[in-house]
């Protein structure tokens, strides 16, 4: 049986590229200690993008819900609200991974 980071992934996407990236990511946060920093410095250089990433993820890490998030933080105010709908079903399936 896949791990439950192998079953989130897969939950989000099918693309084997995609899987790798995201996979090698989370091997060196626990092998080497990768920080947040660290990957973040790896796709955006840009200090606006890393901030948000960043506020983003601590919201996540305090337990901030993934809609809220998601609505708020939408590029487009106009599709704010699918955004948030969407996050809360993909919310419902990562609690049912994370419970196995």
């Amino acid at each position: 049986m896949a791990s439950k980071a192998e079953q989130i992934v897969n939950h989000f996407t099918d693309d084997p590229d995609t899987k790798a990236k995201i996979h090698e990511q989370i091997r060196r946060a626990k092998e080497e200690g990768a920080t947040l920093d660290d990957i973040v410095a790896e796709f955006t250089d840009h200090p606006g993008t890393q901030a948000k990433i960043k506020e983003i993820a601590g919201k996540v890490a305090k337990g901030h819900s993934m809609h809220s998030i998601a609505g708020y933080h939408h590029a487009d105010p106009k599709k704010a609200q699918s955004a948030a709908e969407n996050a809360l079903k993909h919310t419902g399936a990562i609690k049912h991974i994370l419970k196995q």
